[in-house]
């Protein structure tokens, strides 16, 4: 496993020992989202996708067993 991935994982379990289920959910939740929205921008750049404007932010949704909503504490919504 790389370190960066390693280093990630500490991270968010520091995260719930330190601030609780609801921030590590929280946390959890920005990290796909991020890794989402990388991905898609490496992907259009690879493609020639030229944008002219802001990104739309549109983020591919991940399959998860329980969809991760922050503002419910991470309960399936």
């Amino acid at each position: 496993m790389d370190s960066m991935v390693v280093s990630l994982v500490a991270r968010l379990i520091s995260v719930q020992a330190e601030l609780g289920p609801g921030a590590y959910r929280r946390a959890v939740s920005a990290a796909y989202q991020a890794v989402a929205r990388i991905a898609m921008d490496e992907a259009e750049s690879q493609a020639g996708v030229v944008r002219l404007g802001a990104s739309p932010a549109k983020v591919i949704s991940f399959p998860l067993g329980a969809r991760l909503d922050p503002r419910k504490g991470g309960q399936e919504g």
